[in-house]
């Protein structure tokens, strides 16, 4: 993973920024953690350095932002230990958290990749997993926001953060629009 900090870890630090009395027990509920385990994990920071004297400190260099892509990839052939070469290309990619190989119609892989930009997680895709294979299609979907966790909050800014993130996506993949691309019917 890219973040120094897990997703859950954030959220903690954010909710202490917000409110440095919150019982252990309320804070354990707005991150779905038990009250023991968000104790843990309170500490840990705490030894880390990252919450001090009952103060969050996130600094840029320890939290990087990150996009996190679900690649559905169809090779044009599985013979010859093409499936196993891929599997074992996608361990030696640090940003790839997930390659399940699909035994189903449409798709043999789906890979998941959280990289530092979009730029990256394209970079890391085309040049540096798919290369040496016959790729037929690629469909990928991007975490725009994160549902689980949500404390409500404003409706209005929540709709203004998403389409902000819609714009960053429309503008990635309109240069993919007019490329040319190679279709292989059957």
């Amino acid at each position: 993973m890219i973040n120094a900090l897990s997703k859950t870890d954030i959220d903690i630090c954010n909710y202490l920024v917000n409110d440095a009395k919150m019982t252990m027990k309320v804070l354990g509920e707005k991150v779905f953690l038990s009250e023991d385990a968000v104790r843990k994990r309170v500490k840990r920071l705490e030894d880390k350095g990252y919450i001090v004297g009952y103060q969050a400190i996130l600094k840029a260099t320890t939290v990087k932002p990150y996009v996190s892509g679900n690649n559905h990839i169809k090779l044009i052939s599985n013979t010859n230990g093409c499936i196993e070469r891929f599997m074992l290309k996608s361990l030696e990619i640090p940003q790839i958290v997930n390659c399940q190989y699909v035994v189903a119609e449409g798709f043999d892989f789906i890979v998941i990749i959280e990289a530092a930009s979009l730029f990256e997680h394209n970079q890391i895709l085309s040049h540096q997993l798919c290369t040496g294979f016959d790729v037929h299609a690629i469909a990928t979907s991007f975490v725009l926001s994160e549902t689980k966790g949500r404390s409500g909050g404003n409706f209005e800014a929540y709709i203004n953060r998403g389409l902000d993130k819609l714009m960053i996506f429309i503008a990635y993949t309109v240069p993919f629009l007019f490329s040319e691309a190679t279709v292989i019917t059957y």
